[in-house]
């Protein structure tokens, strides 16, 4: 009778450190989702909460989810990458939960491409795990067309980097579509603009001047985009030989960026280093 009381209470004890265990897993998870929810708009909140969370003790799938918040956070946040090693072992936990997490594992393929793309590596190391987080994301329901995109157009600059312009507007046109999906004009400009410079590599100017009036439908009143606009405009002019606009749209370029209140920021950036 003794044994049976003592089995009871063990497995009662056993039982309920076990419910204990779940219900903090639970819990962290709960609130690494809610830090998620902010990525987009606060990126630099996340970060900073991140920091002040210790996950030490997280489970493995929470350690793994907290590392690629981490990640997400820093490229938003414009953080240079040295290395790929945290993205890596990332990857590596969150293959383990691939049925259970799928769209995280996803995530993580596809921050393992960005964060090395990051680094200047453009060959299949970037370039393969970006396209197998795009076959993920055509399975999910509903699918995951922001993170999509955002497959297709790094995969597309990557074979841009590589100087293979048909397959870059292949995957920049993919990109577009779900952009047009989503009703995002951000990434829809994103990507006018960039088959819009794949045109004049290949110097279609008839298509490059298609592209330029398609832009002007989706440009917003932020100086960057202005500035870019006027930039491609520029490029564009000078080529067909127009140099009088040229110079005329680079004084309207000069004049922005004299502006007390114009800041250089990374995007500007990109723009210029496009010229």
């Amino acid at each position: 009778m003794k044994q049976i009381i003592y089995l009871s209470l063990i497995i009662v004890t056993v039982f309920g450190i076990s419910s204990c265990r779940q219900e903090k897993y639970n819990a962290d998870t709960v609130k690494l989702v809610q830090l998620d929810s902010l990525l987009c708009l606060q990126p630099e909140l996340v970060l900073d909460s991140l920091k002040n969370i210790n996950p030490s003790k997280f489970s493995n799938y929470n350690k793994a989810y907290y590392q690629l918040l981490e990640i997400i956070a820093k490229d938003k946040n414009y953080f240079d990458f040295s290395s790929d090693s945290l993205i890596n072992s990332t990857v590596d936990v969150l293959s383990h939960y691939r049925n259970e997490h799928p769209q995280n594992y996803a995530r993580s393929l596809m921050y393992q491409g960005i964060v090395r793309y990051r680094m200047n590596i453009t060959d299949s190391m970037a370039y393969q795990p970006l396209k197998d987080a795009s076959k993920i994301y055509s399975t999910l329901n509903p699918p995951d067309l922001r993170n999509k995109y955002l497959c297709q157009y790094y995969i597309a600059e990557i074979f841009e980097k590589n100087n293979n312009t048909k397959f870059a507007k292949y995957y920049y046109i993919q990109a577009k579509q779900i952009a047009l999906q989503l009703c995002d004009t951000n990434y829809i400009y994103s990507s006018y603009r960039n088959l819009f410079w794949c045109a004049m590599r290949k110097t279609n100017y008839v298509l490059a001047k298609t592209y330029i009036d398609t832009l002007s439908l989706y440009l917003n009143t932020e100086k960057d985009y202005i500035l870019s606009f006027k930039n491609i405009q520029s490029a564009y002019l000078q080529l067909i030989g127009q140099h009088s606009k040229t110079i005329d749209l680079e004084k309207q370029i000069l004049k922005i960026k004299d502006e007390p209140t114009y800041q250089n920021t990374l995007i500007s950036n990109y723009f210029i280093i496009s010229e």
